[in-house]
């Protein structure tokens, strides 16, 4: 009898253990699956994922985008350069190396030439700026930011007027181009104050 007893305590351990087996076996093949359900539900209403999109579209931005100003009311979209001379301007817009840059405020000064064409196809940037008035708006795009200029001052000078080109304690921009138009009497002056900058990136 005792050996009966014996016999069934065995094969009831044995048993037990294959129940074991099989169970932690098939948690081994279902968790997985079950797993990657609870994942999806809980990644599909994660903020992160939403927003996930829109942060790719941002990261898409070309690092870099060429120094220009835009002024719609007279058809400007320029590259801006740095050049020693006005001479090597061309048909672009100088930035005068002796004043300010627009993310370091003060006072910087652009000057273009008043071409009505140059090699026959292409318009000139200046040759409208007497058309700005007070309230007109100009953007500037400089080292990956834009920055947005209102218009409060136009006034012709003397070339020799160079005060126009000193720093200034707000942000601003001060345009210059020669006029009347075809000579270089005197000197049309347009300036504007900075009113919001973005990051382009």
């Amino acid at each position: 009898m005792k050996n009966l007893d014996k016999k069934i305590a065995i094969i009831r351990s044995v048993n037990l253990s294959l129940t074991i087996l099989v169970a932690v076996f098939a948690f081994y093949m279902v968790a997985p699956f079950f797993w990657s359900s609870v994942a999806f539900s809980f990644n599909t209403n994660s903020p992160s994922d939403a927003i996930a999109p829109l942060t790719a579209s941002i990261n898409s931005v070309p690092n870099s985008m060429p120094n220009k100003m835009i002024i719609k009311k007279i058809g400007v979209d320029k590259q801006i350069v740095v050049v020693n001379d006005i001479k090597d301007v061309h048909e672009n817009i100088w930035l005068r190396p002796i004043g300010s840059t627009p993310d370091k405020g003060h006072n910087s000064v652009f000057l273009a030439h008043r071409y009505k064409k140059i090699g026959g196809t292409s318009a000139s940037t200046f040759f409208d700026l007497p058309k700005l008035t007070d309230g007109d708006k100009i953007q500037v795009v400089w080292e990956g930011k834009i920055y947005n200029y209102t218009v409060y001052s136009t006034q012709v000078v003397s070339p020799t007027a160079t005060y126009v080109q000193y720093p200034t304690v707000d942000p601003i921009i001060t345009l210059i181009t020669c006029t009347p138009l075809w000579t270089a009497d005197k000197r049309l002056v347009v300036r504007a104050k900075l009113d919001t900058e973005l990051s382009i990136r």
